[in-house]
């Protein structure tokens, strides 16, 4: 069975996830991610694999736009790729790939042409692209015990370091107008949201209590 046909079966289910930011479907089985031309980025857990569907206007009917963009078996089937995301045109999708032997992040095209990797260090994971004008994409990436906040630069081919490297920081969301980066971090003891600015100044703890994780911003 299909990814669009599973998605047949569960359109009341998806239709009643109203925020338009990815969530977990039916206890982690599918995640996706809303654009605003319906199009919906599928993440297959079980398989370890991304495909796009396409959502028709009329309810109920989902078909299958670009299947297995990117995918295990690109890589022999030794690969996992996961935490897709769109470029802001849509006609992009960076994630991660263990196919080099260690947690990269890469960059493909819609139609699954041109792929290339832009991260070559310990780990990363969690891309998130920055929106228009601005061309970037904010990860997560191994450093010493925990995580710090990088940012890949497409207009230079660069990468800078957002956060500094005390507690795990991780989780990284561009807010719309692409000032700032929600992210996660244990800088202040427990999984706590903070905010900073793109270039690295200004941070600022917006939780205090509890546990929080996968930050993100209402549009």
């Amino acid at each position: 069975m299909g990814v669009a046909d599973r998605l047949d079966q569960r359109y009341g289910f998806w239709h009643q996830l109203r925020d338009p930011g990815t969530a977990d479907v039916n206890s982690g089985i599918l995640k996706f991610d809303m654009l605003p031309a319906q199009r919906i980025l599928v993440h297959d857990v079980p398989g370890q694999n991304i495909e796009t569907v396409e959502r028709q206007t009329h309810v109920g009917s989902t078909r299958a736009s670009t299947p297995s963009v990117a995918t295990g078996a690109d890589a022999g089937e030794c690969a996992i790729d996961v935490t897709p995301t769109w470029s802001p045109t849509g006609t992009q999708i960076a994630f991660t790939s263990d196919r080099t032997g260690t947690p990269q992040i890469y960059i493909i095209n819609a139609d699954g042409t041109g792929l290339q990797q832009i991260t070559r260090e310990s780990a990363c994971d969690r891309p998130t692209w920055s929106p228009a004008p601005l061309n970037e994409i904010a990860y997560s990436s191994r450093a010493g015990g925990g995580n710090v906040i990088r940012i890949f630069d497409f207009a230079t081919r660069s990468t800078r370091s957002l956060t500094d490297a005390i507690g795990s920081n991780e989780s990284p969301a561009f807010a719309p107008n692409g000032r700032h980066v929600a992210f996660v971090s244990t800088r202040a003891g427990k999984e706590q949201v903070f905010t900073i600015h793109r270039d690295g100044s200004g941070l600022r703890q917006i939780t205090r209590t509890g546990t929080n994780r996968f930050p993100n911003w209402s549009k």
